[in-house]
């Protein structure tokens, strides 16, 4: 009796298909994984240069800004004077030809409850025209 070879080579070949498709997933999943691992370290990379860049920035911003900052010292009020500043605003008026009136003045402390200074917020109403109103607008400044 003669043997079929046909069915030992569909065995070998389905074996060694077998063995390719394993093989081919296994490939696969570690390409993915690996891939994955790349995009999360793409995305970190990302944020800390963002994070960089941002520092630098904000570095940049600092020192452009110093001597504007160095200026905003220089219109605080000292206690002292604080109704000379009154008494100017209201003389804003008569100079420009319209009517100056405050209407509210409200003191706080200024940022955190251990602040030395505090800050005041003056409301002004004006009534005349609108010359007028921007004459004192640009007095006020």
């Amino acid at each position: 009796m003669e043997k079929h070879p046909h069915k030992t080579l569909f065995i070998i070949a389905f074996s060694i298909f077998v063995i390719v498709a394993l093989a081919y997933g296994y490939m696969y999943r570690s390409v993915e994984i690996s891939m994955g691992n790349v995009v999360d370290l793409r995305t970190k990379i990302e944020a800390r240069d963002y994070v960089m860049t941002e520092g630098r920035s904000l570095a940049v911003l600092a020192s452009d800004t110093e001597t504007s900052r160095a200026k905003v010292y220089s219109h605080t009020v000292k206690a002292d004077k604080v109704v000379d500043i009154i008494v100017a605003i209201e003389s804003l008026g008569q100079k420009s030809g319209s009517k100056v009136s405050i209407a509210t003045i409200d003191s706080s402390a200024a940022g955190q409850a251990s602040s030395t200074t505090k800050d005041v917020t003056i409301k002004v109403t004006t009534n005349g025209s609108w010359q007028s109103v921007m004459k004192v607008l640009r007095m006020a400044e």
